[in-house]
């Protein structure tokens, strides 16, 4: 009995385990006879778009590694095949599909060339939308980073990047995409300068997302973990990283105070400053206002709301204490306390003159006045006396 309840137990244990999913990793590690097809490339185009070359057409020719994949993978039945997609290479053949800039081939030139729809591209996707009609397919991460580097140093961005991925590839291709995942490698090194902007990049997009949660930041999410991928061809890579960094900055600076500089006049006044809100949501701030010196005092702001894609102006209430040079040091946070933008310093004029001076001014004014009025009264009896005398 005891032997026949092992045998039973054992039997539903293995019924369990084959009717999970099936992962890559398994996949690759059973005699199930599944092959696993990645459909991946390096990046082909800068920050804007713009073609670095044509070689991705090269690649997606039947007799091309992009091209050849999807002829061995169509000899197999859909249960023998597993088809892996990283949905930049999709977006990449869409592009070069409906027309396509490419970068100046001569030197100097500076304007992308325009390139007609390329009948390579239609083809291929036409291939590949006839192989998976019925297939289960699966995303890669977007880009095709390097996982070990990503499960070693930001495994949280690696489950987030995951899910964003799929998402993607499920627009891309109008399907649903299963939640199977690649099991990291042992990795490469990536070079320094790669991994430091990757996580610099990766810190301001995480700050920017928990007050700006919107397709623009999900779309740099997306890119930055392209920075590891081991194959992009490094100089391309590391000009791509500049751009993106540039792109995270300008993108954090969506929220802003314009700056300017001011002379105030009066003992109490109101500053107006302008607050540019280009983000796609809706934003409530407060102000956090200081002075370089204590030349000058700032009344307090209540929160604002600044509109989706829009912009307000507001009036700093500032008391003087002093006439001289002082500044206001302005810097945005939202309801949690996290800080947004960047801290932005309005040089003031402080150009006040005080009831003392005003008097003193005022008198020697007045005085001045007097003392003309009487010389003007001699110099008129004077002149009026000589003329008595020239008569006489």
């Amino acid at each position: 009995m005891k032997s026949s309840r092992s045998i039973s137990l054992l039997f539903t244990l293995l019924f369990t385990l084959l009717s999970i999913p099936i992962s890559p990793s398994r996949a690759e590690s059973t005699s199930a006879g599944e092959e696993i097809f990645k459909v991946v490339d390096t990046r082909n185009r800068d920050l804007s778009g713009v073609f670095y070359d044509r070689t991705l057409e090269e690649r997606l020719l039947p007799t091309g590694p992009l091209g050849a994949l999807l002829e061995r993978a169509r000899t197999l039945p859909s249960n023998k095949r597993i088809l892996f997609i990283d949905p930049m290479v999709i977006e990449e053949v869409r592009d070069l599909a409906d027309g396509f800039l490419l970068a100046p081939i001569e030197e100097g030139a500076e304007e992308p060339i325009e390139i007609e729809a390329s009948q390579i591209a239609l083809a291929w996707l036409a291939r590949l939308e006839a192989l998976i009609a019925g297939d289960e397919i699966a995303a890669i991460n977007y880009g095709n980073p390097d996982l070990a580097f990503l499960t070693r140093a930001a495994p949280s961005e690696l489950r987030i990047h995951q899910a964003l991925s799929r998402q993607r590839l499920s627009e891309l291709l109008s399907r649903n995409v299963t939640s199977w995942a690649l099991t990291p490698t042992t990795g490469v090194k990536i070079p320094a300068f790669l991994s430091v902007r990757f996580t610099e990049n990766r810190r301001n997009i995480r700050a920017i997302n928990r007050y700006a949660d919107n397709p623009e930041t999900r779309a740099l999410r997306l890119l930055n973990p392209i920075l590891i991928n081991p194959v992009f061809e490094k100089e391309r890579a590391f000009r791509f990283a500049r751009e993106l960094s540039a792109a995270v900055g300008k993108y954090e600076n969506s929220i802003r105070i314009t700056s300017g500089r001011y002379t105030l006049t009066s003992k109490r006044e109101r500053v107006p400053v302008t607050l540019i809100n280009d983000f796609t949501n809706e934003l409530e701030v407060v102000l956090r206002i200081r002075t370089s010196n204590t030349r000058v005092l700032v009344g307090a702001i209540d929160p604002i709301t600044i509109g989706a894609q829009s912009k307000i102006q507001i009036e700093i209430p500032v008391e003087v204490l002093s006439s001289g040079q002082s500044d206001l040091i302005i810097t945005m946070r939202v309801k949690g306390g996290e800080r947004i933008g960047k801290e932005v310093r309005l040089p003031l004029t402080l150009a006040v003159i005080s009831p003392l001076t005003t008097w003193i001014t005022t008198g020697s004014g007045l005085i001045l006045l007097l003392a003309a009025i009487v010389q003007s009264v001699r110099r008129i009896r004077r002149s009026r006396s000589r003329n008595k005398d020239e008569r006489s």
